[in-house]
């Protein structure tokens, strides 16, 4: 059986392309925390059962996941997450070889967008099997 977790752009450091990439993000008690919310769902959306299950079944496979979040250009798994700093724009949590900090710079030019929709096959280790 197969399972699709919804990539929705957590971002990070890949230390195998030198890079800011996308990166997978693994959560495994946010996933817990929505599967004990299981009955004030049912109880405001009904007919839940399909994704409780599923997320069960997710639970599960990060569970046995013994590899990190892996890097969705290169498939490396030397990554780090990055999070930026509302304020400053900086990121706290992540410093580069050199010894500085990523920045995003809002140069208010307007959104840039350039997606092309892709579906990745992995395995429970996060390894890349197909594209489609």
């Amino acid at each position: 059986m197969g399972s699709s977790l919804r990539q929705g752009g957590p971002n990070g450091w890949c230390y195998d392309c030198t890079d800011y990439s996308s990166i997978e993000r693994i959560h495994p008690d946010a996933l817990r925390e929505k599967r004990a919310q299981k009955g004030w769902l049912r109880y405001q959306l009904g007919q839940l059962d399909n994704e409780i299950a599923e997320l069960g079944e997710l639970i599960k496979l990060v569970n046995r996941r013994s590899s990190k979040a892996r890097c969705l250009k290169c498939w490396s798994d030397n990554t780090a997450p990055v999070t930026f700093d509302a304020e400053s724009g900086t990121a706290q949590d992540f410093v580069h070889g050199c010894g500085g900090h990523l920045r995003i710079i809002h140069d208010h030019s307007g959104p840039r967008f350039h997606f092309r929709r892709t579906t990745y096959v992995l395995n429970e280790e996060g390894e890349l099997l197909a594209e489609e």
